[in-house]
Formats: C-alpha cells, sequence, structure tokens
C-alpha cells in the first residue's frame, strides 16, 4: 500500500511544503513588523520596523528587507510551481 500511496502523495506534499514555507516568513515577517514576534536579534519584520524611523534619510534601511521577503516568497512560490510541473 506504501508503494502505490507514497509516490502520488510526495509531489502534493512537496508543493504544499515550499508554498506555506513562504507564507510563513511572509507572516513571521508582518508579526515581527508589528512587535508580536518571537525575541530575536534580527528578523526581517524587526529590521523593516526600525527602518521605518529613518525612511527619509535611509530608505534602503526598509527596503532591501521587504525586497528580501518578497524575492524569498516568489523563490519560494516559483519552486512550488516547478515541482508541481515536473511531477505531474
Amino acid at each position: 500500500m506504501i508503494k502505490e500511496i507514497l509516490p502520488n502523495v510526495i509531489p502534493a506534499m512537496l508543493t504544499v511544503a515550499f508554498t506555506l514555507l513562504a507564507l510563513l516568513i511572509a507572516a513571521e515577517a508582518g508579526l515581527a513588523f508589528l512587535g508580536l514576534s518571537v525575541e530575536r536579534p534580527a528578523t526581517w519584520g524587526k529590521m523593516i520596523f526600525n527602518g521605518t524611523n529613518d525612511l527619509e534619510k535611509a530608505w534602503w534601511a526598509t527596503m532591501f528587507p521587504v525586497m528580501m521577503v518578497v524575492v524569498t516568497s516568489i523563490a519560494l512560490n516559483l519552486i512550488a510551481d516547478e515541482l508541481a510541473r515536473r511531477f505531474d
């Protein structure tokens, strides 16, 4: 039974896992921006929040963490799409 079911379930599980990982990263960044995240020294959300104070002088302190959250989420979604295409 495992030899029949597992090969058909693994592609779907991998696709869902990569999509949820992208969602988790974005959610953690949002919660850290609001101050509701785990106390860690540096997260992208805290970097974004700390950069909003000096947005006029140092816009890059906010924009680079935002771009990294977006790029990472898009990359993980593209990986999930490619895995779904390869296994179908």
